[in-house]
C-alpha cells in the first residue's frame, strides 16, 4: 500500500511538473490588469510617444474560461455638455480611447485576443496575436507594425499591472 501511494504520489508530481509551457503561460495572463503606460513608436520616423498621454486608464480581464474585456482611454479626455456635443467632440472622444470583449488565449509567445465586438468595428470578428511577456505582476504586450490614420505604421506597447 505504501508503495503504491508513493508511486501515485509521484505520478502527480511527474504530471504537474509535465504541464505545458503553453499551460502554464496561458494560466499567467488570467486575471485583471491594470493599464500603466502606452507608448507607440512611428515606424517612418523612430519617434516614440505616450500614445494615449500621460497616466491613462483601462483595464484587460482574461479568464480561466478564456472570455477577455479591454479598455484604455486617455486622461486628459474632453468633458461633454450633456446635449450639447459637437460632431467633433464626439469624434476626439472616440479617438482617444479603445475598448472590446471576446475571447484571449496563448499562442507559444504570442497573446491572441479575438474581438466579439469592438469600438471600432473593423477589429469585430478579428483575432490579433500580439507578442507578450508575463514577469511577476507586469504584463507587457507589443504589437506587429500596426496602419494608424494619424501616424501610418506604428508599433504599439502596453504595460501592464495586475490588479487581481
Amino acid at each position: 500500500m505504501k508503495h503504491t501511494l508513493v508511486g501515485i504520489s509521484g505520478v502527480a508530481f511527474a504530471l504537474a511538473l509535465a504541464q505545458s509551457a503553453p499551460a502554464q503561460e496561458a494560466a499567467s495572463i488570467v486575471g485583471v490588469w491594470k493599464v500603466k503606460h502606452i507608448e507607440r513608436k512611428i515606424v517612418e520616423t523612430g519617434k516614440v510617444e505616450k500614445y494615449f498621454g500621460e497616466n491613462p486608464g483601462g483595464i484587460l480581464v482574461c479568464t480561466k474560461g478564456g472570455s477577455m474585456t479591454i479598455m484604455a482611454f486617455r486622461n486628459d479626455r474632453i468633458a461633454l455638455v450633456p446635449g450639447k456635443a459637437t460632431n467633433d467632440e464626439r469624434a476626439k472622444l472616440l479617438a482617444t480611447m479603445y475598448a472590446g470583449y471576446g475571447r484571449c488565449s496563448v499562442e507559444g509567445t504570442k497573446l491572441v485576443l479575438s474581438y466579439d465586438r469592438s469600438w471600432h468595428e473593423a477589429w469585430s470578428g478579428k483575432s490579433f496575436k500580439i507578442e507578450h511577456k508575463v514577469e511577476g505582476n507586469t504584463l507587457t504586450f507589443t504589437t506587429d507594425p500596426i496602419p494608424q490614420s494619424d501616424a501610418g505604421l506604428s508599433i504599439v506597447t502596453t504595460v501592464y499591472e495586475r490588479v487581481e
